[in-house]
């Protein structure tokens, strides 16, 4: 039977803040959001495997944009 790791990124305004919990980039509350741009980052994983499952906005109206991506690959025997 096939068996998956899976990895958790949030973003905020587009830029990647933390991705299975280690942080890659800063959100302060007011200020520039840094981190890298989450569409890069998303292809950079799918080039080693990874593929999105979801996308959820975890925003509650208006600004900042925040966004969780699931994303999955099998697990190597």
């Amino acid at each position: 039977m096939q068996k998956w790791e899976y990895m958790f990124v949030f973003t905020r305004d587009g830029k990647v803040i933390s991705a299975n919990k280690q942080k890659l980039g800063s959100a302060p509350l007011i200020g520039e959001v840094r981190g890298p741009d989450y569409r890069d980052y998303i292809n950079q994983l799918g080039q080693e495997g990874w593929e999105m499952i979801s996308i959820n906005n975890l925003s509650t109206g208006g600004s900042p944009s925040f966004l969780e991506l699931i994303l999955k690959r099998p697990l190597e025997s």
